[in-house]
Formats: C-alpha cells, structure tokens, sequence
C-alpha cells in the first residue's frame, strides 16, 4: 500500500483492530495487488515453457551429437575401405611381380625386399623398408628369415654411425605408389659433366679456382651455370670417399632437404655426381648478398638485425613443425639474397626428431659452435628445438651489441652457455642498448629451455604483421593419418565421398568423354603443405584491405605430366628446374604453367601415356594472387608498383585459362589423378 493507506489504517486500527485495510486502499495499490494475482496465475505457464525450451535444446544437442557421431564412423568405414583397396592392390602387385620373375627364370625375392640400381655405379642393390641393404640378392631361407653376409652387415654398421657422426638425423621420404605399395620417393641422379659448368668458363684451368665459394671439410662450393636453363646455382661438391658414406645414403638425405620449400631457407634444387660417381654435387639456390656475420660487422640498424632475425625464427619454426632441428644456427649460417632477405643454410646437420621430440647426446648428437651451444647441449645432456632458439638469441645478442661473439674474445671459455655470469653480463649489455630487443635475448637465453619462448613466437614478435592464424597450418580433414615421420610422403587412394565426387566433376567437367579415369590420389606432404600454407596466408594478409581477396587469389588447376615426374612433384612441389617452360615455348613467361580446362593439360605432350597406357595429371590447389598478362620468356612477372611484382601471369586478362606461377610456395599437388584415353 502506498503512504496515505498506511497512515490512514494507522489511525484506524487505534479504533478497531479488525478493520480490512484492503477496502481503504487507495486505486492504485488495488491496481498492483490485481497485477501481483495474474502474475501467480501466469507463473506455472511461464515455467512450462521453459521446461519446453530446454527439452528442444537438449534434443538438437543430442542430435548434433548423433550426427557427428555418424560422420566419425562414415569416415572410419572410408578409411577401412582404403586400407583394404591398398592392401588389395599391394597383393596383387606383389603376385604380378612373382609371374614375370618366374617366367624370367629368376628366382623371387624374399617377403619385405625390394630390387634398385645404383645410378652413380649402375650396380643393382636390394633394400627393406626397415633400412636393411645389400649389394647380394637375398634368397629364400626354409624356416628361417633372409640373412645379409656379415661382409654387408659390418658396412651397414659402419655407415649408419658414419651418418650419425654427421648428424643425419635418417628418415628416407616414402610415397603411397598407385597401387596402394609403400615405395621409396628419390631424387633423379645424372651425370653433371656436360650439364653443369664452372662459372666464369673461359675454357682454362683457372675456372674451378675463380668459381669457388666455399670450402669444407668434404669437399667444396662453386658458382656454376646450367646450360638446360642458363642459371647460375651455387653447387655443394662433396667427395664420396672422403664422407665415408654411401651416394645412396647422400642422395636420400639431399631428397629430404629437397622437400624443404621455405621463403628463408636456402631452396635445394636436385643432385649429379661428377668424375665418374667420386665426387656427389647439391645444386642449391645462389646467394649475393653476404652473410648475417658481415651485417653484424657493418653495424647494421637494430630494425634491420630484428627483421633479419625475425626471419630465421620464421624458418626455424617451420622445420620445427617438421620436428627437426638445425642444430647448427649462427651468423655463418645465415646468408642473404639479392633481396636483402635472410636464408638460412647449411641444413645437412639438421635431423628429424623421434617421438620424444629431443636429440640425445650420445652416438653424435653434440654437433655446432661451442659459442652458440645451449647449456642442455653444452653439459652433454638431451636436447629439443629450443636449442636452436639459444643459438638465435646469441645471434640476435650480437647484433643488438653490433659485435658478434666471434669477435668478443670468448672463443678462449670453451661452451659459453656454461659460463651463467658472461651470459648474464651479455644479456645486462642487451638490455642497455635496446629495451625491447635486450627483452628478447633475456628470454631466449634463459637457462631453463622450458622459459625460451617457441621460434613461431620470437617470429611473432619481431615480425608483428607476420602473425599467424592458430589454423593456418592446418591440415585438409579429408587426409588419411600421417605417419610419424613428418617428412614422408603419402599418395594415398581417395576413397568415395563427396570430396572423390568433386574431383571427378571438375576433371570431367572439361575432359573428354572417352576418358577412362583408372584411379584418384591424395597427395599428402607436409613440408609442402606448410609451405603453401603460409605462401597463402602471407599473400592474403598482404591484400587484407582487398575486398574478395581469398575469392579472386584461390584457384582449383590441373597440370598434366610425365609418369618419371610424378614423384619428384609429390616430394618436391612444382620446381621451376624440372616443371619450368624452356625458352620458345614459354609464351606467357618462365616459370610453370597450370591450366583451368582439364582438356588443356590432358593433351598427349604435357601427360604422355607409360608403357601400360597410363597417364597421369595433378589437380592442384593454387593461390595465384595478383596476375597480369604474361610476356613470352620473361623470368618475373611484371611491376604492379614500387618494387613490388605481379605474383602471376595469365594468357587473357578477362578470360584466363592459363595461368603461370613463379614461386614454388603458390601452388600445392593436392590429387593426382590417373586416367587413360
């Protein structure tokens, strides 16, 4: 009741306790009270229909729940069909092989072995997928396992502590063969004589002196010029005998480092041998534009040291997510290119990490500067990536110090990280001479590996506009489980589905209708994957402001091909050196070409039938960015503005059904599809 009700029944009550106060309330206190009973009367409503409304919320929960749960096991069923398509074909193959060795009259191999030649030597050799080798041909035991002659065991032995010794860090990359058989992925290995010369050649014999880069302990580095593509590339000349390991052993691991495809780590090309198979050859990329050590010396600006270790940390965190190490980072290892960009080099003492993710100290892990050791490392103890990160805070203390600690005298102390107070001095200096650069190096040089901040996150915070979605590394979720080496690859068959349904609409879409589609494969590499995965994400934060960016940049292409090239695209991506246009023949420009009509790349001279009749195309995923018209043999595409490049060519501006790329990152072989006409 309001006031005036409550005093007037004040003073009534005084006369008659008994009075009813409510005939005495004024209007509106009747009005509420009226109010307050049609509320109860409302109120078992009001909770029905919540009840209501939390039944229908609990039953599109579980619905959700039953369709997701049904999506899991129509994807286990497609994965079991795949194992069992693969290890159909597998059996097959194997008892094909069988037939034709026994009308040969040669005898078969036993279960798990496999025949290669030697291409340095031409000799045949016979391997397992468990690493076993043999020069011998293994027979067929009764009731016991094929045996290796101690002769071939005692070399194996001494090879594999040889590549521990060298750091090699094992781990052959593998395919998915189109028959569902695990195979081994290699790099093509020809004669270098004739196809590689020393650069300048005046036909002296001064040319390997003035043409030299570099020396090493097995061998040395020289400028030299293909004559397939005119190019001049840095060439790694390593002495077989002298490494004390097999041209076999050298050529899996130069395929390993071939898979890498970083825009800051040196680019490996392919592999030759020269003098007959003495002397094994890495063409690499060509850098001029010196090394991290001669900025440090030239006092270059702190923004410059951060950018340049900003990016290092960039390419450090890729390998890392390949669980490798480098395992030797210092300002030697660091060079630039014409550019002004960081490329990190010397990758051959990196290794892939096991399942525990650390390196162990003993059968050769200790490898690197004492100066640039970390003290996990230093006291012969196991180590992880966080190694690498010390390594770069000692690079980066240098060139906030504008000093590099070849140059402070330490050499003298032995491993520096065991010296705590000369870091700590080190770090105090850091700090005086950059607050926020002096921040980082305290934090990568913290004693406890557990406190370094992670390689993606130093990248993060010297290169700010390189910040990176958490998905942006993300595999497809239509992949098959990878295996635990992350450097192997897959070509695994994609089962029926929507996404096998995709691919053939798109292939028959503009394919004739007399093709015979004879098989459809992912092709799963995630050194590749990564590449093109932050090649995309870079050229669609450049474009941010760009409306329909990802739209206009994203592209689904196919690119026909030789049966001989399939692998090398699987473990390599689109590499100019062996995908590229020649001259005469490159009318939109040098780099490769990738066509929107799957009728364009299944003409016979892009994808030429093998011996069985098969052909093979790639349709692939492309982020072609900025594209222009295309120049016949031009080498880049042309300037948009500044210094800045087209990222593409095309055939026709407002119809492009061809499309050529100049950067390995902007295009990943997603399918491959195998088909016969």
């Amino acid at each position: 009741m309001c006031c005036n009700c409550i005093q007037n029944s004040d003073q009534i009550q005084t006369i008659s306790p008994s009075f009813d106060y409510n005939q005495h309330a004024c209007s509106h206190c009747k009005k509420r009270q009226q109010q307050e009973r049609e509320l109860l009367q409302l109120l078992p409503q009001l909770l029905l229909q919540q009840e209501e409304r939390e039944q229908r919320a609990r039953e599109e929960r579980e619905r959700q729940e039953r369709q997701q749960q049904q999506r899991e096991q129509e994807e286990r069923e497609q994965r079991a069909l795949g194992a069992r398509f693969s290890a159909r074909c597998s059996r097959l193959d194997q008892e094909l092989r069988a037939r034709v060795q026994e009308r040969a009259g040669i005898p078969p191999l036993p279960t798990g072995w496999y025949a290669a030649t030697d291409e340095a030597t031409g000799n045949e050799y016979y391997y397992t997928a468990a690493g076993q080798v043999t020069w011998e041909r293994p027979e067929v035991k009764a009731g016991a396992e094929p045996k290796c002659k101690q002769e071939e065991a005692a070399k194996q032995k001494v090879a594999a502590e040889a590549k521990a010794k060298a750091g090699a860090g094992g781990g052959g990359a593998t395919a998915e063969g189109a028959k569902g058989e695990t195979q081994m992925v290699q790099m093509h290995l020809h004669q270098g004589e004739g196809t590689y010369e020393y650069d300048p050649f005046d036909e002296d014999d001064e040319d390997q002196e003035q043409s030299l880069l570099g020396e090493g302990t097995f061998g040395s580095t020289h400028r030299m010029r293909s004559k397939a593509d005119q190019q001049v590339y840095a060439v790694k000349m390593i002495k077989v005998k002298k490494a004390g390991l097999p041209v076999d052993m050298l050529k899996a691991e130069a395929a390993r480092l071939a898979m890498l495809n970083h825009p800051h780590i040196v680019r490996y090309f392919t592999v030759c041998t020269f003098k007959n198979g003495k002397v094994f050859a890495i063409v690499t990329e060509l850098l001029t534009g010196g090394s991290f050590l001669d900025q440090i010396r030239k006092g270059a600006s702190q923004e410059d040291i951060a950018r340049l270790v900003g990016q290092v940390a960039s390419a450090l965190a890729y390998m890392h997510r390949l669980r490798m190490q480098h395992r030797d980072v210092k300002p030697d290892n660091v060079l630039l290119d014409g550019t002004g960009h960081a490329k990190l080099i010397d990758v051959g003492l990196a290794c892939t990490l096991g399942s525990k993710s650390r390196v162990s100290a003993k059968a050769g892990g200790i490898v690197g500067s004492n100066l640039y050791m970390s003290p996990e490392k230093g006291c012969g103890k196991s180590y992880d990536c966080k190694d690498d990160v010390w390594a770069l805070g000692c690079m980066l203390v240098g060139g906030v110090l504008s000093k590099p600690l070849e140059d402070m005298g330490l050499n003298a102390i032995g491993t520096l990280a065991l010296n705590r107070p000369g870091v700590d001095s080190l770090i105090a200096n850091a700090r005086k001479a950059s607050a926020h650069l002096g921040g980082f190096v305290q934090a990568m040089l913290s004693e406890d590996p557990g406190r370094r901040p992670s390689a993606q996150e130093v990248a993060e915070g010297l290169l700010p506009d390189r910040k990176l979605a958490k998905d942006v590394f993300a595999t497809p979720s239509t992949w098959t489980p990878m295996p635990d080496d992350p450097m192997q690859v897959l070509i695994a068959p994609v089962p029926d589905g929507p996404e096998k349904a995709e691919v053939m609409r798109l292939f028959c879409l503009t394919a004739p209708a007399s093709v015979d589609v004879k098989g459809v494969f992912y092709v799963q590499n995630l050194a590749l994957w990564y590449s093109f995965a932050l090649k995309r994400q870079t050229m669609l934060m450049g474009e941010k402001s760009a409306p329909g960016a990802a739209a206009r940049y994203e592209r689904r292409l196919f690119h026909g091909c030789p049966a001989d090239l399939v692998p090398k695209i699987a473990q390599q991506g689109f590499n100019r050196s062996f995908t590229g246009a020649t001259s005469g023949r490159a009318l939109y420009g040098k780099g490769v070409y990738f066509a929107r009509d799957a009728r364009y790349s299944m003409s016979p001279e892009y994808s030429p039938p093998d011996a069985e009749g098969v052909r093979n195309m790639f349709l692939v995923r492309a982020v072609v960015g900025e594209v222009c018209k295309g120049v016949q043999d031009a080498l880049t595409p042309a300037v948009r503005h500044g210094n800045q490049l087209y990222d593409s060519t095309v055939d026709d501006l407002e119809n492009p059904s061809i499309y050529v790329t100049y950067n390995d990152s902007q295009v990943y072989p997603d399918i491959l599809i195998k088909f016969s006409q």
